[in-house]
């Protein structure tokens, strides 16, 4: 108890021996704003303080700011948030049946909102192709089951989005059917 007293006693010394050696100058600028200063100047006017006044504060030292380069400067700037991009599949539909005996068929696909990105079709596991319109044109598939995806690529590379994983079922007639002898 007594050593704050003391410590407390000698900080109001030191602040009053610093009040009463320095001058204070008040500034009024045009927008009202009112700033205390220890810097004389034209517009400004010295300031005198009761002596029983201890509210001295020392100044901060001047930092000139780093220079910020364009690029940071926009990077600063609020980004917009990326949009939430979504692939609808309109060919073919979840679970449809493809009669092609060439197993020739299309893919379309679209997203919300649109992109100037590039489609990737993923096939049985595979990348099949890349398309610009969403629109993909197959040859050569073959009979059976096959699962595919869609996914919306940025320039990078980066994925924007992707399809929900669908199945198609590739019908094609069997050579081994004679429809002749069935008679």
């Amino acid at each position: 108890m007594k050593l704050t007293v003391l410590m407390t006693a000698i900080g109001m010394s030191f602040v009053f021996g610093t009040a009463q050696g320095q001058e204070v100058y008040k500034i009024e600028k045009e927008d009202g704003t009112v700033v205390y200063t220890d810097t004389p100047s034209k517009q400004s006017e010295p300031v005198t303080f009761k002596a029983q006044t201890s509210n001295v504060a020392e100044s901060l030292p001047v930092v000139s700011p780093k220079p910020v380069s364009p690029k940071e400067n926009a990077s600063k700037k609020q980004k917009k948030p990326a949009p939430d991009y979504r692939i609808s599949v309109s060919h073919p539909k979840p679970e449809a049946t493809v009669r092609n005996n060439n197993g020739a068929m299309t893919v379309k696909a679209s997203s919300q909102p649109e992109s100037s990105g590039t489609y990737q079709l993923t096939m049985d596991g595979k990348i099949v192709k890349n398309s610009a319109t969403g629109e993909f044109t197959l040859t050569g598939v073959n009979r059976g089951a096959h699962t595919f995806t869609i996914q919306l690529l940025d320039k990078s590379g980066k994925t924007l989005a992707s399809s929900k994983e669908q199945t198609f079922y590739m019908h094609q007639a069997s050579a081994l059917i004679n429809t002749q002898n069935s008679q």
